[in-house]
Formats: structure tokens, sequence, C-alpha cells
């Protein structure tokens, strides 16, 4: 059976930040790729005389999460430190579906915050396994 919808807890803890929890939007495009070895798309991967060449390249762990920008608690100022943290992050992702994600990585690329929505769409990522737990 598959089970889509909404992530329901996104937790961090940071040497110098400490530890929190950030509010996910619900019914919001977040998506997470666990990263890993990748066989590139090239159609032109292959040789003269029709064998298949496959191009592997191992890629970071990442997802895309929208959050709500709590003006109270200071939700963008905790994001912005966290990103600019030189120390990784570990992160925990709770899914509606009962799979929790956890990772070890950082905030990458801009913080984009929707002022007139009250939300800011962040980029995590790094290295190593994401752990999967039902």
């Amino acid at each position: 059976m598959t089970i889509g919808g909404d992530i329901l807890g996104f937790r961090f803890s940071n040497t110098d930040i400490g530890n929190g929890s950030i509010d996910p939007v619900a019914n919001q495009n977040n998506t997470i790729n666990l990263g890993g070895f990748v066989t590139d798309d090239d159609d032109k991967s292959i040789t003269s005389n029709g064998k298949a060449i496959y191009k592997i390249t191992n890629t970071r762990w990442n997802a895309s999460v929208t959050v709500a920008d709590d003006n109270i608690t200071g939700t963008f100022e905790t994001l912005q430190a966290l990103k600019s943290s030189l120390n990784e992050t570990d992160w925990t992702i709770a899914h509606v579906n009962q799979k929790v994600y956890t990772a070890t990585g950082r905030i990458v690329g801009d913080i984009e915050k929707d002022m007139n929505a009250g939300t800011l769409t962040i980029k995590i990522a790094g290295g190593g396994d994401v752990t999967v737990q039902s």
C-alpha cells in the first residue's frame, strides 16, 4: 500500500546551536532523496559496437522541506544560524506513513522566505547514509 502525505516532525541537533524542532507545513511537495550510487542517464553512453557504458557515481542525500516561519521563536534566524555553523547537523524527519528518516548534513543553497505565506523552504544535504526506521 502506498501512503503519501505530510511530514509530521522535523528535528535538528547541532553542537553550536543546540537541539530543536521546526514545524513542517501541511500539504506541501516536500521531497527526500536517499543518495547513494546513481547510473547516469545518457543515451550516448554506448560503444561503437553497441555495448552499454554505465557511468556510476556516488551522490549525496538531500531533502527539500517547507516549514512554518514562526516569528516568535525565530525559525528564520535559527535556520540561518544552522546554515552558518561549521558543524554538520543531525536531522530527523518523521512522515505520516510512520517512517522516520535520520541523517547528518547541513542546509545548502538559499533559505527561501515567503513573507506572504509565512513559510520557509530549505534544502538539507549530506554524505553518508540516511537511516530509515519503520
